[in-house]
C-alpha cells in the first residue's frame, strides 16, 4: 500500500472511529507487471449462479442452452468441409449438420452420462442443427431431446424429438455447467501463450435445480469432466453451496464460513478448516462422524442450531412437540441428529470446531449391577449407562447425582461451543390416594408419568399405554408394570400413535427446558445481529511534544 494508507485502531469505547481515521485517504500500490505475472501462475475460470436458464420470454429457456452449446462448438470442435450444395438444399444439410453435431458432440454426451445424465427413464440428448437460410454458413444449432419408444417419423425416417424448452432446468442446469467447465478447460489447453499451472474454477451453488442424486453424482465426478489435462496442469474447484449433499462426501475439502460476534460487536464471518478438524480427532472419532454424516445428511453445517436426541420416538415427535409447546423455534433452521447416548458425545469435537448452540436430548439409562442391567430410577444403586452424561455434561455418574445437578451445570460454555443437555428429572405421582416422586428412566416411560392419568384412562386405549387392571393396582405395583410395559413397547408405532390421534396429552418438563433454553439462545442471538452503528468522533487530542 501507499505511504497514505493507515491502519484503522480498534474502535474506541462507544465504537467510534476518530475523524482524522475516517478522512484518511490511501492508494493501492500497483506493479505495471502483476497482472502478467499473476497470469502467468492462474488461471480463473467462474461459473455464476445465475445462469439465465429460466428466462421468461417465449422461447428463453432452450436458446439459452443451445447458444451455450453453439458458442463451445464455434470456438472449440472442428467445422464441417464447405459444401455449396448445402446452400441450395437445407434439408440436405441438416441431415449433414446432424451427423457432423452427433460426432463432434459426443465426448460431452458421454461427460453428461457420467454425470448420471440421462437417467434410466430420462429423454437422451441429441444435438440437432436448425437452419434457415440466412443462417446456414453459422451452423446454427439447437439442443432436443429424443422421446423413448416414440414411433419414427415416417417422412425422412428420424427419430422423434422435442425441442429444449420441454426439459427441466435441472438438467439444463448441469448440461450448461458441464459446457462452460468444457469451454473454460478448453480455452486454457489451447491458450496461444505459456499455460499457467493451475486453472481454478469457481462454480457458485450448483445444486440450484438438481435433484439430490444428480446433486451427488456431480460432485463424485467432477474431476472427470477435466480428466484429460496434462500432469504438469492441475485443475482445481472451488463450490459454494448450502446443499448437505453436496458437502457430504469428504471434510478435508470443506471450509466453512460462520458468521460471529456477540451483542454489540462487529459480526464478521471466519473461515473454518475442516481439514484440520480432520487431522486432529481421533480416527475412530472422525471415521464414525464421516460415515454417520454421509449415512443420514449434513444439515449440521447449515443449521442455526443442533439438537442431538436420543432415538426415533424423539425424532419422529420433536417437530410436533416444537410445533405444540415451543412455536419459537420454527423460525430457526435446526438440524435433529438420531445418535442416543452413546454415540452424542463423539459429536463433542464438531460441534466445538463449528461453534453452534447445541441441545442434547438425551435419557437416564438406569442401570445397576455387574451386568450392567436395567433398573428403575428410584433403585438406591442405579447409575446411568449414558456415556454423555458420564463424560461429557454433566459428568455424573449415579442416578441420585444426576438428578440432584443444578440447572448451570446442565449447560457448558466455552470459546468454541454452547451446549445444553436435559434429560428426566424426578416428577410427583399420585394414584390411588398414594403419591410418590420418581423419575422416568426413558422418554416413554417419562412421558407416561407425567400423563398418568390420561394413559390409564380407558377413553384412550388406542394408544397402547395403559396397563391392563391398572384401575386396582397400587402405585408401586403400576410404576412396575408401567416400567415392564415401556421395556417391551414399539417405540416407533407409539410415537406415530400420538402424531396420527393427537390427544390432550402434556410433554415431559425436560424436553420443555431444553427447548425454551435452545429458543432463549436463537433470540438473544438475532438481538446481536444488529450492527452498531459508527458515528464521528471528536478529534482525538494531540500527543504533547516531549
Amino acid at each position: 500500500m501507499a505511504e497514505e494508507s493507515v491502519r484503522l485502531p480498534p474502535p474506541t469505547a462507544d465504537r467510534r472511529i476518530p475523524r482524522r481515521v475516517l478522512q484518511a485517504r490511501g492508494e493501492p500500490h500497483r506493479l505495471d507487471n502483476g497482472r502478467t505475472i499473476l497470469d502467468g501462475i492462474l488461471r480463473v475460470s467462474a461459473i455464476n449462479a445465475q445462469r439465465h436458464l429460466s428466462d421468461s420470454e417465449q422461447r428463453g429457456r432452450d436458446e439459452d442452452l443451445s447458444k451455450t452449446l453453439g458458442r463451445f462448438y464455434e470456438r472449440y470442435l472442428d467445422k464441417p468441409v464447405p459444401n455449396s450444395d448445402a446452400l441450395r438444399a437445407l434439408t440436405s444439410s441438416e441431415q449433414h449438420l446432424n451427423v457432423h453435431f452427433g460426432e463432434v458432440f459426443e465426448p460431452i454426451l458421454k461427460r453428461l452420462n457420467q454425470l448420471g445424465y440421462p437417467g434410466v427413464a430420462d429423454p437422451k440428448l441429441t444435438i440437432r442443427s436448425e437452419l434457415g437460410g440466412e443462417s446456414l454458413l453459422r451452423s446454427g444449432a439447437q439442443v432436443h431431446y429424443l422421446v423413448p419408444g416414440a414411433p419414427v417419423d415416417p417422412t425422412d425416417g428420424s427419430d422423434l424429438t422435442l425441442p429444449d424448452r420441454y426439459n427441466g432446468l435441472g438438467f439444463k442446469n448441469l448440461i450448461y455447467m458441464v459446457v462452460q467447465i468444457l469451454a473454460a478447460h478448453r480455452a486454457r489447453l489451447e491458450a496461444a501463450q505459456a499455460r499457467p499451472p493451475v486453472h481454478l474454477i469457481l462454480i457458485e451453488e450448483p445444486e440450484a435445480h438438481l435433484h439430490v442424486q444428480l446433486q451427488q453424482v456431480f460432485i463424485k465426478q467432477l474431476a472427470t469432466i477435466v480428466a484429460d489435462s496434462p500432469v504438469e496442469l492441475s485443475t482445481q474447484f472451488v463450490l459454494t453451496t448450502h446443499s448437505p449433499h453436496i458437502v457430504y462426501d469428504d471434510f478435508t475439502s470443506i471450509r466453512y464460513f460462520a458468521r460471529v460476534g456477540a451483542k454489540d460487536t462487529f459480526h464478521y464471518s471466519e473461515v473454518r478448516d475442516l481439514s484440520t478438524f480432520h487431522g486432529n480427532s481421533q480416527p475412530e472419532t472422525r471415521d464414525f462422524l464421516l460415515q454417520y454424516l454421509k449415512l443420514t445428511h449434513c444439515d449440521l453445517f447449515f443449521a442455526d442450531a443442533a439438537i442431538l436426541v436420543e432415538g426415533n420416538v424423539e425424532r419422529l415427535l420433536l417437530p410436533l412437540l416444537i410445533s405444540r409447546f415451543c412455536d419459537r423455534l420454527e423460525t430457526s433452521h435446526l438440524t435433529i441428529l438420531e445418535l442416543g447416548g452413546a454415540f452424542a458425545h463423539k459429536f463433542r469435537g464438531l460441534v466445538d470446531f463449528l461453534r453452534i448452540r447445541c441441545l442434547i436430548i438425551t435419557d437416564l439409562d438406569s442401570v445397576t449391577g455387574p451386568h450392567a442391567e436395567a433398573c428403575r430410577t428410584d433403585h438406591p444403586e442405579a447409575i446411568t449407562s449414558n456415556p454423555t452424561l458420564k463424560t461429557w455434561i454433566p459428568a455424573k455418574e449415579t442416578v441420585a447425582d444426576l438428578l440432584s445437578v443444578p440447572v448451570e451445570d446442565k449447560t457448558l460454555v466455552s470459546q468454541r461451543s454452547t451446549v445444553r443437555v436435559t434429560y428426566q428429572g424426578s416428577t410427583e405421582l399420585a394414584w390411588n390416594k398414594a403419591s410418590k416422586t420418581i423419575a422416568g428412566r426413558t422418554f416413554e416411560e417419562a412421558f407416561i408419568f407425567e400423563n398418568l392419568a390420561w394413559s390409564q384412562d380407558q377413553a384412550n386405549s388406542g394408544y397402547k399405554l395403559r396397563v391392563q387392571g391398572a384401575d386396582n393396582l397400587l402405585l408401586g405395583d403400576l410404576i412396575d408394570k408401567i416400567f415392564t410395559k415401556v421395556r417391551n413397547l414399539d417405540k416407533t408405532e407409539f410415537a406415530l400413535r400420538l402424531i396420527d390421534l393427537g390427544g390432550n396429552w402434556v410433554c415431559p418438563p425436560y424436553i420443555l427446558e431444553g427447548l425454551d433454553w435452545l429458543a432463549d439462545e436463537l433470540d438473544e442471538l438475532r438481538d446481536a445481529a444488529a450492527e452498531p452503528q459508527i458515528t464521528e468522533a471528536e478529534d482525538e487530542p494531540q500527543a504533547a511534544n516531549a
